[in-house]
């Protein structure tokens, strides 16, 4: 005789009846939080907030000697 058992998610499934919350609640926030509007103070507070400091070695790109030898003295001529 065999015996076919149901995975837990289709036990979990078959119980699951209309009182089960709805499927998918963080999504729902997700979107919902699509509609934020920041002011300008805010915006700028977010971005020292996550200011990065890149460290070694791109502390050493920002000296005028590294940046004369790296960009074959053009630097000032580029377009960034």
């Amino acid at each position: 005789m065999l015996i076919v058992r149901a995975s837990p998610t289709r036990r979990w499934l078959r119980a699951a009846d209309s009182s089960t919350p709805e499927p998918f609640p963080q999504l729902q926030n997700k979107l919902a939080s699509l509609d934020l509007e920041l002011s300008a103070e805010q915006w700028k507070s977010l971005d020292e907030a996550s200011r990065i400091d890149l460290g070694f070695p791109q502390h050493l790109y920002e000296k005028k000697m590294v940046r004369a030898i790296r960009h074959g003295g053009v630097w000032d001529r580029l377009l960034l």
